[in-house]
């Protein structure tokens, strides 16, 4: 139960925040940018959301095993 309620928090939360930071740092539309490491990226929302807008980046998530065990 508490899995699943802190992973819709960090979704909810993950996708508010990196929305509005993708809407203002153009930073990642770099195109020497072709790999983006998110370690303790837990369900990989913020490399979901990244990846989806700059599609020349390749993103690779990280985490522990137990965190895509419990995912939704």
């Amino acid at each position: 139960m508490f899995n699943q309620v802190f992973n819709t928090a960090m979704f909810n939360h993950a996708t508010i925040v990196i929305k509005k930071l993708l809407h203002i740092y153009k930073g990642l539309e770099d195109k020497n940018l072709t790999q983006l490491v998110d370690v303790g990226g837990g369900l990989g929302v913020t490399l979901n959301l990244i990846t989806s807008r700059y599609q020349h980046i390749k993103g690779i998530n990280f985490d522990l095993p137990h965190v895509f065990k419990n995912g939704n």
